[in-house]
């Protein structure tokens, strides 16, 4: 049935040990490949000036406890967190020593401006603290120089 294949006889502990090492691997690659994305996703100016912004407002950072971590990206999350052409949305997973919430960015493309606004939902309280009302450009020209730079 095999034929030629017969005579490649492994034994279970040599197959075990394959299936261990490529699942090294696969975990190592995906964990490489998701630190990769993560680091292109803090590149875009936008991203950079938001969390500036937020971790300025004094009233935020109060209401989480000081220091805040902010979260990673999830970038998998398509519905949450995105980017294209014309609009951005990015859901940051922010905790502090009180309080624990989510970090909203949203920006609008308009004449080649990003308009953001930015917002803070607590976990804790059914409130969410507006961080910036007014849309904050940023030039499109701008962002394109700062991505040549880095």
């Amino acid at each position: 049935l095999f034929g030629k294949f017969h005579m490649f006889k492994f034994s279970k502990q040599t197959i075990n040990g394959l299936l261990v090492c490529s699942s090294v691997f696969i975990c190592g690659s995906c964990y490489c490949m998701n630190q990769k994305i993560q680091e292109n996703l803090t590149k875009f100016p936008f991203h950079n000036r938001a969390l500036e912004m937020f971790s300025q407002h004094e009233k935020a950072v109060n209401a989480l406890g000081s220091p805040v971590k902010i979260g990673a990206v999830r970038w998998y999350d398509l519905k949450k967190n995105y980017v294209n052409d014309h609009t951005c949305q990015w859901n940051l997973n922010v905790v502090g020593t009180r309080d624990a919430g989510v970090l909203v960015i949203r920006g609008k493309k308009v004449d080649n401006r990003w308009h953001l606004n930015l917002e803070l939902q607590l976990e804790g309280v059914k409130q969410a603290y507006v961080i910036f009302e007014e849309p904050l450009s940023l030039d499109t020209k701008q962002e394109e120089n700062q991505l040549k730079e880095e």
